[in-house]
């Protein structure tokens, strides 16, 4: 399997991990420092850093919409990074307010693990943050 594919599918397991809600796989998956860029608790907190702040990311994202469901689409890698088109289904749990929207991620990887990864509601800024991490 080539590295590209190999990114894909290290991604297509996180999502399969967030979806069943199995965050001990996912953080398996992920490195260590981790950074995590959210969207759904920008209001509030928008990073989060290592698997301490990845288990506070989902904590908040299930209080707000615990159902909240990524479905991926579309997957391309760019050499150490991926970036996800995603349709998202969630109704929040104070206000009943019902989503269905179309979301991007963007994921850097190193070493078979996620290094950073966000959301974004465009395509255009996932790919620039996909840029500036390199930049970085």
């Amino acid at each position: 399997m080539n590295q590209g594919s190999q990114n894909i599918a290290l991604v297509q397991r996180m999502f399969d991990a967030f979806v069943k809600r199995d965050i001990e796989r996912l953080l398996g998956m992920v490195d260590d420092d981790i950074e995590v860029r959210s969207l759904m608790t920008e209001a509030e907190r928008v990073h989060y850093q290592r698997h301490d702040g990845v288990r506070e990311w989902l904590a908040a994202v299930f209080e707000i919409f615990p159902d909240w469901t990524p479905q991926p689409t579309d997957m391309r890698d760019l050499g150490g990074a991926v970036v996800v088109t995603m349709d998202v289904t969630a109704t929040a749990a104070r206000s009943g307010a019902r989503i269905d929207q179309r979301f991007w991620a963007a994921a850097t990887l190193a070493g078979g693990k996620a290094t950073w990864f966000g959301f974004f509601r465009t395509e255009a800024d996932a790919l620039a943050a996909v840029d500036e991490r390199r930049a970085a």
